[in-house]
């Protein structure tokens, strides 16, 4: 199986057509790579939809009749992607209404959908075939709607409009209306997704896959920001985001700062220092004054002072000629 695998592709690889497709890409599987393709394939089951109906008429009818919501009389309101008449008729004969935007080349449309023009002030269209009616309506673009839950009745609606009352009447289908009601949000959702869409091709399946979840994670964040009270418009939330990210991105790569080792500086070598006197006391001086006597250094032993500094926290004795100074500017004043 590796073996005609590789051999098909390869043959495949040395065609024109090759040159405009990922073939030219393609690299030889092996057999633990072919081993995990049909692992996955195995486990991911077989195809269930049928292909004549579709895989949206199969996915919508397998869905209702996994939930048990088939036969219990509820209406199912679908966008384009998966309304057909096939479906709907399907979802009538087991009691399951339904209605959503449908498109006109669809298999069993009217043929009198195609090339319809209709103007903004014309009033909506509608064409019968129980249990399926369709309703195509013009307001800022034509939608044509299938529905087998509705009649032809058409509502009058004031929307709003630029201009100086700021409103304007509508006559649109009730099937449109019941649409946008019920399906509003999701088709909201999808709209705001549209415009930040992630538009560029890569290689690996995934990378659309992955945008389009962050897309819609950015949107539903949106939607929760506004529902807060804010007024921010979408744009200004992304940049918001996207601040947010890089100062975050920012910080994790920012090493932190390395602790600066001052030495420590004793406060006798800082500042101005005054000299005092003792009126009574003569304590040992702190620079030159020691308890060993020195047979050779007659200067060396012990000297008193009455004279000490003023400045310092523990008012050290010192002789005010050179200990004073000596005590004041050098770190080690003891020889």
């Amino acid at each position: 199986m590796v073996a005609e695998t590789n051999r098909y592709a390869e043959a495949l690889a040395s065609t024109e057509l090759a040159s405009h497709s990922r073939l030219r890409d393609y690299k030889p599987i092996d057999r633990s790579g072919m081993e995990a393709f049909l692992a996955i394939q195995i486990s991911m089951g077989p195809s269930t939809h049928d292909r004549c109906l579709g895989i949206g008429h199969s996915s919508v009818v397998g869905l209702l009749r996994e939930a048990k919501l088939l036969g219990k009389g509820h209406s199912l309101y679908t966008d384009s992607y998966y309304t057909s008449p096939a479906l709907f008729q399907e979802l009538h004969r087991q009691n399951t209404g339904a209605c959503g935007t449908v498109r006109v080349n669809r298999k069993g449309m009217p043929p009198q959908l195609h090339g319809l023009k209709l103007w903004p002030s014309e009033p909506p269209v509608f064409f019968e075939k129980r249990p399926l009616l369709t309703a195509s309506f013009r307001d800022d673009g034509t939608v044509t709607v299938l529905s087998t839950v509705h009649d032809n009745l058409v509502i009058t609606k004031r929307v709003r409009r630029k201009g100086p009352d700021g409103y304007r009447t509508l006559r649109k289908p009730k099937s449109v209306e019941d649409y946008n009601r019920f399906m509003g949000g999701v088709d909201r959702g999808d709209q705001l997704c549209s415009y930040y869409s992630y538009r560029h091709r890569a290689m690996k399946w995934y990378h659309r896959m992955f945008h389009h979840i962050r897309e819609v994670a950015l949107v539903n964040a949106y939607i929760l920001h506004k529902e807060s009270g804010n007024t921010m418009q979408s744009a200004g939330f992304r940049e918001l985001v996207v601040k947010g990210l890089l100062r975050r991105r920012q910080i994790e790569l920012t090493p932190p700062p390395r602790p600066i080792s001052t030495p420590l500086v004793p406060v006798r070598l800082t500042g101005r220092h005054f000299l005092g006197q003792h009126e009574k006391s003569r304590p040992d001086c702190k620079v030159c004054s020691t308890q060993k006597r020195s047979p050779d250094d007659a200067r060396r032993g012990r000297k008193q002072t009455p004279f000490f500094c003023k400045t310092c926290p523990d008012h050290p004795a010192l002789c005010p000629t050179d200990c004073f100074e000596m005590y004041h500017t050098k770190l080690v004043y003891k020889h």
